[in-house]
């Protein structure tokens, strides 16, 4: 073995050192599929399985066909990457464009990212090369750093790079995502000349430090190959290599590592080392206020500059007109719906005063709107004013008695806050009937039939209508995958409908929390459980359910009863009449800390809850 094996802590230390100092030295950052994964972007070789899954699923005996002539083997098909994605989308490319965009598109940088901007923004360690599409460093150098960087995204603008580089810079050698990213076999072959001048100039400047980097890429395998020996006769400045856990090098990534004599360095995790390398480069968390104080005056100068505007455009119609009951007709002769929607654009993010004064001027202008009527219904129920709200939802109804947005929120209304089930079930069914393929209700009414009337046959029924209708309606796969599990007991079907949830959307905080309990409960997968509670919780910081159980887990399968206690505490402050929080925490102040006086308290507000509800 040619390559040097370092702790981390070491190479922390090694890269805080280097970097300081006249006779610095200078580190890029090399980043594979991995490095996203933390944010809630798959893998690479979690996207082969998907469409693995797929095409064998298309049809089982052209599957095996085509990975025979392959050579793909259950061993190696992950290094088969680019032949999948032509596979799967091989009859229509730009399902595969939209397939990546619609995976890219919610996503937010990790924690991990932000390190890197803090990095790349405050030390000579200004560069990250890339094979990834997503703009995660990007969004974090803007966003955090608060900085522009420089995005060379396309082999065309490569020109535009020397080696004096002064500002955040991120070289995506397989394209952006929105600039014909390179997926193909005949695109990823081999890499660019243009990228291979540009890396010729770079890495004599820069160590590479890669990471979440799998090497499954050919064409810039094939370019390290090629230079292992410049490497390791110091005409290229010697590479570190992170490995993931325990895992070793091998195939081609052990033959390049042997050849250049580079670092082999094992690590936890991309979020984790970052926050070790940033930290140890000074990096310094913000305050709340000062974080948010200037998306807060970005946002306050848009909003009166907007309104502005709106005031000018009224006023100006006002002052057209002989008077203001002329105004109104002239006003009202445009359709009422989208008329009152320009009153009530965008309502949801006001306070509840400010939603309640734009409701009065549309209802007073459009009395006869079912669309403005069903709104303020849905804000006074979300307030708690159930009288209010029932009475908007019978003047909505009375207006229009099949409007299927109505009928079906009246249903939910009856169901939640009145407990009046025969009555949430007609208008389930009225509201199906006005619109028998929308999702939401054919879903809602699914829950339904499951939760209050135990009729699991027809709640199935119900959910395969609702999947049939919107196949990648998150909530619904996530309900399904719940109700396969709880009352199925069919845990590799629930396993599959959540996966597709997910995939559908992956920072859907419930479908993450209960895939964490499913994997934690009936997989006994510890450590999978684990990543997924926390993937739920940084989705929804203030969920009690999620939080309550990660705390339970912490406490029963890790043993780490400090860091159960504070998840104890933050969903005890998420929801302080959550009987079953407060219960399990009197139970491990009794059992754990033998803190019997405060387990005394927990228990009493547990039972005081419990009758609350």
């Amino acid at each position: 073995m040619s390559y040097e094996k370092i702790s981390l802590k070491s190479f922390v230390s090694e890269v805080k050192r280097a970097s300081q100092g006249k006779q610095h030295r200078r580190f890029c950052f090399v980043l594979g599929a991995g490095a996203s994964k933390e944010s809630g972007i798959k893998s690479g070789e979690e996207l082969v399985d998907i469409w693995d899954r797929e095409i064998q699923e298309r049809n089982a005996d052209t599957y095996a066909t085509w990975q025979t002539e392959k050579g793909i083997t259950q061993a190696n098909m992950h290094s088969f990457y680019s032949e999948y994605y032509e596979e799967r989308f091989r009859r229509h490319p730009k399902d595969g464009v939209n397939f990546l965009e619609h995976l890219m598109d919610a996503v937010n940088p990790s924690c991990g990212y932000v390190l890197l901007s803090h990095i790349l923004t405050t030390t000579r360690n200004n560069l990250v090369i890339t094979t990834n599409f997503d703009h995660l460093i990007e969004d974090a150098v803007t966003y955090y750093a608060q900085q522009m960087s420089r995005v060379l995204a396309h082999e065309a603008l490569s020109v535009y790079l020397t080696t004096n580089i002064t500002r955040p810079t991120i070289l995506k050698i397989h394209r952006d995502l929105l600039l014909d990213p390179a997926n193909t076999t005949g695109a990823t072959d081999a890499l660019h000349s243009n990228w291979k001048i540009a890396l010729d100039a770079l890495l004599k400047e820069y160590h590479p430090i890669f990471i979440g980097y799998a090497g499954n890429d050919k064409s810039l395998m094939d370019y390290l190959d090629e230079n292992a020996k410049k490497f390791k006769s110091g005409e290229f400045l010697s590479p570190y290599w992170l490995l993931f856990g325990d895992a070793l090098p091998f195939g081609r990534v052990l033959d390049f590592l042997e050849a250049a004599d580079g670092a082999v360095i094992h690590h936890n995790g991309f979020d984790e080392t970052l926050v070790l390398l940033g930290s140890a480069l000074g990096y310094k968390e913000k305050s709340k206020e000062d974080f948010l104080k200037k998306a807060e005056n970005r946002y306050q100068e848009l909003t009166a500059s907007l309104e502005k505007f709106r005031q000018k455009q009224i006023d100006s119609k006002i002052e057209a007109a002989s008077d203001t009951s002329e105004a109104l007709r002239q006003i009202s002769t445009r359709s009422g719906k989208e008329s009152a929607a320009q009153i009530l654009s965008d309502i949801w993010s006001k306070p509840y005063e400010t939603q309640v004064s734009l409701l009065q001027r549309a209802i007073t202008e459009y009395p006869d709107n079912a669309w403005v009527l069903g709104t303020a219904a849905i804000v006074e129920h979300q307030k708690g004013n159930i009288e209010q709200a029932e009475r908007y939802y019978d003047l909505a109804i009375g207006v229009d008695p099949n409007d299927v947005r109505n009928l079906g929120n009246y249903a939910v209304f009856l169901e939640k806050y009145r407990k009046d089930f025969d009555a949430a079930e007609t208008y389930y069914k009225r509201a199906i009937d006005a619109d028998p393929n929308d999702a939401d209700f054919l879903g809602n009414y699914a829950t339904f039939l499951h939760k209050h009337r135990k009729d699991y046959d027809a709640a199935e029924t119900y959910y395969k209508r609702a999947i049939d209708a919107d196949p990648n309606h998150a909530t619904n796969l996530g309900n399904y995958a719940n109700f396969l599990k709880n009352c199925r007991k069919n845990y590799d079907a629930a396993e599959t409908y959540y996966k597709r949830a997910m995939d559908a959307d992956p920072n859907h905080a419930n479908n993450l929390g209960n895939y964490a309990t499913f994997l934690h409960e009936h997989r006994k997968n510890h450590d999978a459980a684990e990543t997924f509670y926390k993937r739920a919780i940084d989705a929804d910081p203030n969920d009690a359910d999620f939080l309550g159980n990660y705390a339970v887990f912490l406490k029963n399968c890790r043993e780490d009863y400090d860091a159960a206690e504070a998840y104890y505490k933050r969903a005890i402050d998420a929801d302080p009449n959550d009987a079953d929080f407060l219960g399990n925490y009197a139970i491990f102040l009794k059992d754990i800390r033998k803190d019997y006086d405060a387990a005394d308290t927990y228990y009493k507000r547990a039972m005081e809850a419990n009758k609350q509800r």
